[in-house]
């Protein structure tokens, strides 16, 4: 890179100026149409790499790190890829200004298209050693095929991570069902300099898993409270109070459909787990937790 001149570059050559003291960047309409954005939404070295290709944003760190490092002027060819997935080859020049003190006060320049926007293909499958750049772009373009690809390859993948939480055959599939819609909505999260899709995914996985048995162990928690509450127990060698209250909980239920009523009499009066319920009842232990939360429901709001 060749030394930066004194003299600050003119006002009218400068379409963005990336403030080192503020670190944040501010750009010419002009140079936001050309990369693709909103001007407000360039604030930042961070999203200054950002949009550009996967593939491409080490060589935009090393440039923008030599820039604030070396004080000098540089020129390098980048794709940046738009919010919709369309990308294109820009050429990038500039130059570090110093204040008139001599410090360094901003890196100016100027951006130029050298293509025009371009929709991404992609051609399963990768190859060993072949970069996933390429098919992170194809997934927030929401290619059929790059979605259908990684469906494909790692659908496994997934289900075996969320398995490593839960237990249930529905849970892990709702769980990997789960992970490839938000996949789908939200693309642009996957960013492959910080790992492989894989690991993406199945990390994916299991944070969705480790949510849902929080989730159920506090659901849980409050139904066996809500038993222990209306469940008025007497003293010790008090079995007649006991019989009572208990009988009243079993009229209380009376009202409720049969299969919500059996499941719960076998889960706190049977003292069953979910899963044991599931199997004397023949259904799936999803079910079970549905119609024991439907049931209690009805108690909770019945006069």
């Amino acid at each position: 890179m060749t030394p930066v001149l004194e003299a600050p570059l003119r006002p009218h050559s400068v379409a963005f100026e990336f403030g080192l003291l503020t670190g944040r960047c501010e750009m010419a309409p002009s140079c936001a149409d050309v990369l693709g954005i909103e001007a407000a939404m360039l604030s930042s070295k961070r999203t200054v790499i950002a949009i550009r290709h996967p593939d491409d944003r080490g060589q935009t760190a090393q440039v923008v790190s030599q820039a604030l490092d070396r004080l000098g002027s540089f020129d390098y060819q980048s794709r940046v890829v738009r919010g919709d997935g369309h990308f294109r080859t820009v050429r990038t020049t500039g130059a570090t200004e110093l204040a008139p003190d001599g410090r360094p006060r901003a890196v100016v320049g100027s951006v130029t298209a050298l293509s025009e926007w371009v929709m991404p293909t992609f051609e399963p499958p990768l190859k060993a050693g072949d970069s996933e750049g390429d098919l992170a772009v194809a997934l927030v373009a929401r290619l059929e095929e790059a979605h259908c690809y990684a469906f494909n390859r790692y659908a496994g993948a997934v289900g075996r991570a969320a398995a490593t939480v839960v237990h249930n055959r529905e849970q892990i599939e709702d769980i990997a069902q789960s992970v490839f819609e938000s996949l789908w909505r939200n693309p642009a999260r996957f960013d492959p300099n910080r790992g492989s899709l894989s690991l993406f995914l199945q990390m994916q996985a299991r944070s969705r898993g480790l949510d849902l048995v929080r989730s159920e162990s506090s659901q849980a928690v409050r139904e066996r409270r809500y038993f222990r509450e209306v469940d008025v127990v007497g003293g010790a060698g008090d079995g007649y109070s006991t019989a009572v209250s208990r009988l009243d909980i079993r009229r209380a239920l009376d009202p409720l459909p049969a299969t919500e009523r059996a499941a719960i009499e076998l889960a706190f009066f049977g003292h069953m787990s979910y899963r044991e319920v599931a199997l004397s009842l023949a259904v799936a232990e999803g079910t079970v937790k549905g119609r024991i939360r439907s049931g209690l429901s009805r108690l909770r709001w019945s006069p």
